[in-house]
């Protein structure tokens, strides 16, 4: 209830009014329930909420300096299922942050204090007043949209969302600053620092800071759009190590195959002469290689720099104004006839359970095919206009080990020109190399949407097989199929998918 110096003030009434008008609208074992809400006798306004045992996230911080990412990503999921009903409602919170966060006894989480939350169909309360700063919220863990003074909505609740997140795994603030205006003028003007950078001895897995760092981009239609996003990619998350062990596992057990048969053709020619142990030794060698050369080639499919992919997919043709007949490495669609057999697509097999590490390389360019854009004279003598340049260049920091440096620059470039389709797709290219698989994504999408063709559709639906969104996948190709029916990698995508059956049915 309302302490009695704000009980006669018509704006903290009204505040718990609200907050009893949120919560009223939300039934969630992860959303705070609310039971009653009314005025006292002595005429405040009160509600009366379930009684939680436990502690607040922030008394937890407080006290532990951190949590292990496991644990932090599994109460960030909840709250992120908390949201999805928050945002289903029409209902923006505005305010997440580790006081609002409650842990129960029962190592579960619950959403609290809707008090400046917003509707969706409420004026906008989080204008500030005419001639002052008005937050509404906690601006260490505000959007920068927010903290600037404009609208709230679902993103910025993923935003923020993930700022704790990121102060759970790394033990710091995402933007640290020594006054507000500092830090309202470090968000909007900088991204934070890669949570493996900030806490390097923290074990996070790749895909893990890939998805916060995305949660935290300072625009907001480069973030998860909604919090039912961030949750699935949070979800891979979780089970990827567990993947990565399992690899590990099969390449040991190969090993120890290897290594047995190779023993036992010592052991036994150990009661033999001399030159028959030297044989069986001879003969386990090319074993011990084949295994080492399946190793090998196993660490290189799932690392393999895609630089000359991406060097060959940014320049458009020179004979032609178009930057959309840009001929895709690697796409046969244009040439039926002499496409090259497509190998076979691990999604097929449903025993296997290796991840789809192999959707991330782009397929290789027949060398015996020559590409459109050689066959065509060059009839414009121009050098590269400054974009092709700027590609180039961050290609070249790729190549030569300064990959994050590489990625940053072709990220900013691809910001910078959302609307030329071989920026997006150098900018996708390079996502893949650094496994920033949520952001390859999104990549995608903007990429389909601006040059909407064979290899566009092709990419998009790889990536969305590859995050998980296969019921998307099949239905990008499907379309794909309808649209290009001469393309044969979409064919066989399809299939592998099991996608023909379902287009038969409909």
């Amino acid at each position: 209830m309302l302490p009695g110096e704000h009980a006669t003030s018509a704006h903290f009434s009204e505040r718990l009014r609200a907050e009893a008008r949120s919560i009223a609208k939300l039934r969630h074992e992860h959303l705070v329930t609310l039971y009653d809400f009314g005025l006292s006798a002595d005429g405040r306004p009160y509600y009366a909420m379930e009684l939680l045992e436990g502690e607040t996230l922030e008394t937890y911080m407080d006290r532990e300096k951190g949590m292990d990412w496991r644990e932090a990503v599994r109460l960030t999921i909840q709250g992120c299922r908390a949201l999805e009903v928050a945002h289903r409602a029409g209902v923006v919170h505005r305010d997440i942050k580790p006081a609002n966060l409650y842990i129960t006894t029962a190592d579960s989480l619950k959403l609290l204090d809707f008090g400046v939350a917003k509707a969706a169909s409420d004026p906008d309360a989080s204008a500030p007043r005419p001639g002052a700063l008005s937050l509404v919220g906690t601006p260490e863990y505000m959007a920068p949209e927010q903290i600037a003074g404009g609208s709230a909505d679902e993103r910025s609740d993923v935003y923020a969302l993930g700022a704790v997140l990121y102060e759970l795994v790394t033990g710091r603030l995402p933007h640290v600053a020594s006054s507000t205006v500092a830090l309202i003028d470090a968000k909007n003007r900088t991204n934070c620092e890669p949570p493996r950078q900030r806490a390097p001895k923290r074990g996070l897995p790749r895909m893990l800071d890939d998805a916060i760092t995305r949660s935290l981009e300072r625009h907001p239609e480069q973030r998860f759009q909604s919090a039912a996003e961030f949750r699935q990619v949070l979800e891979e998350a979780l089970r990827e190590p567990e993947r990565a062990r399992r690899r590990r596992r099969r390449m040991g057990f190969a090993t120890l195959g290897a290594m047995v048969i190779a023993l036992g053709g010592l052991g036994y020619a150990g009661y033999q002469r001399p030159e028959v142990r030297a044989r069986a030794l001879a003969m386990a060698q090319p074993v011990l290689h084949k295994v080492d050369e399946l190793r090998s080639a196993r660490q290189t499919a799932l690392r393999a720099p895609v630089a000359d992919e991406i060097k060959r997919a940014v320049s458009p043709p020179k004979a032609a104004p178009s930057v959309k007949a840009l001929p895709a490495p690697g796409d046969t669609a244009s040439s039926p006839a002499s496409a090259p057999p497509v190998a076979p697509d691990p999604a097929a097999d449903p025993a296997s359970d290796k991840p789809i590490d192999v959707l991330a390389q782009a397929e290789a360019p027949d060398p015996a095919q020559p590409s459109s854009e050689s066959a065509k004279p060059a009839t414009d003598p121009a050098e590269p206009d400054a974009v092709e340049q700027r590609i180039a260049a961050a290609v070249q920091l790729m190549e030569s080990g300064n990959k994050l440096k590489g990625y940053n620059q072709l990220r900013e470039i691809g910001r910078d020109n959302d609307k030329e389709p071989h920026a997006l797709k150098a900018w996708g290219q390079a996502a893949v190399e650094m496994r920033a698989w949520g952001e390859a994504l999104h990549v995608a999408r903007l990429w389909s949407k601006v040059d909407p063709g064979v290899d566009s559709g092709l990419n998009l639906a790889r990536m969305q097989r590859r995050t998980g969104h296969r019921s998307d996948a099949v239905r990008t190709l499907a379309a794909l199929v309808k649209a290009h029916p001469e393309s044969d990698q979409a064919r066989s995508m399809l299939g592998a998918l099991g996608g023909q059956q379902r287009m038969a049915e409909n």
